[in-house]
């Protein structure tokens, strides 16, 4: 198939990692698929035209990542030009209510997210965004000098896992890698994308992931990445991850219950169990939560409005 992708391929995240439209481009490409890829600042999208090629009369569908700033009018423009199914991915979690996100639901034929209370829209399936780039892998390592890792910004509204990671700051030896400051905390260090997560992950105890909002359907793809090199996840449970992560991952489900899991998983007869956690994790992600897995979900879904 050939898709046209609208979103960012040239500039990093908000921050500072390789977007998601990209991944998602080369896993399509190495599915054997065409992608165009669109900018999302081309002016060319006023028109529903674009610049990456003169030939767009064989789009199969039209795959829109979730930005603020698109033109008012462009998926009109967009289906003026293209007689396609227009399909839009909100990659992560968008509260509903925002102009911007909802004028691009409405204007799309298929609306993609991992939110269950999304269920409203009549144009919604659910799709999860818990993938790991295809380069992410374990790597050994043969000293683990971090206890408890966080990876993740500070947000204020965030406030289970705010009180969560404080209350494990002030129990644990807690490294948190932030693109932003978290006052109060003993250890906080810049943060780490990309291909530096392998060695990081490597030298972790136990990984953290906890997710900003506490919601049935949503997570990141902190777990994916984490369990793609090797570690071990603690992971904050909400309803419908167990479908997905099932055994592979360690789940606690407040603060007092990861406290508790925190001590005994560190404790040193709890060795082997680290260990089998972490080969788990390792091997089912490695097999079901690449990129190139979402993809084929994606696909699937897509295929009941080609």
């Amino acid at each position: 198939m050939k898709i046209l992708s609208i979103g960012n391929f040239s500039n990093p995240s908000w921050d500072g990692s390789r977007p998601d439209e990209e991944h998602i481009a080369k896993a399509l490409e190495e599915l054997g698929h065409e992608v165009i890829r669109q900018q999302r600042e081309d002016d060319n999208l006023n028109t529903g035209g674009t610049i990456n090629t003169g030939q767009t009369d064989d789009v199969d569908f039209i795959l829109i990542a979730q930005w603020g700033d698109y033109p008012v009018d462009m998926i009109t423009n967009l289906k003026k030009t293209f007689d396609v199914p227009v399909v839009y991915w909100a990659f992560d979690y968008q509260n509903d209510g925002q102009e911007w996100h909802e004028r691009l639901i409405k204007g799309a034929d298929l609306y993609l997210s991992k939110r269950i209370a999304d269920s409203k829209y009549p144009n919604w399936r659910w799709l999860s965004q818990d993938f790991a780039p295809q380069f992410l892998d374990k790597i050994e390592s043969g000293t683990k000098d971090i206890d408890v890792l966080f990876t993740g910004s500070y947000l204020p509204w965030a406030t289970e896992r705010n009180e969560t990671l404080k209350a494990i700051d002030d129990n644990f030896n807690l490294v948190i890698h932030s693109v932003n400051s978290w006052d109060g905390f003993k250890d906080v260090r810049p943060p780490i994308m990309d291909e530096g997560l392998p060695e990081l992950y490597a030298r972790t105890r136990v990984i953290i992931s906890i997710d900003h909002t506490i919601e049935a359907g949503y997570w990141s793809d902190r777990n994916a990445q984490i369990m793609a090199c090797g570690g071990l996840v603690l992971f904050r449970h909400v309803p419908m991850s167990e479908s997905v992560f099932r055994n592979n991952i360690a789940y606690f489900y407040n603060k007092e219950d990861c406290l508790d899991k925190l001590h005994n998983l560190l404790q040193p007869q709890f060795i082997q169990l680290r260990e089998e956690y972490s080969r788990k994790g390792y091997e089912y992600a490695q097999q079901n939560l690449k990129v190139t897995n979402r993809v084929m979900d994606l696909l699937t879904i897509v295929g009941s409005i080609l």
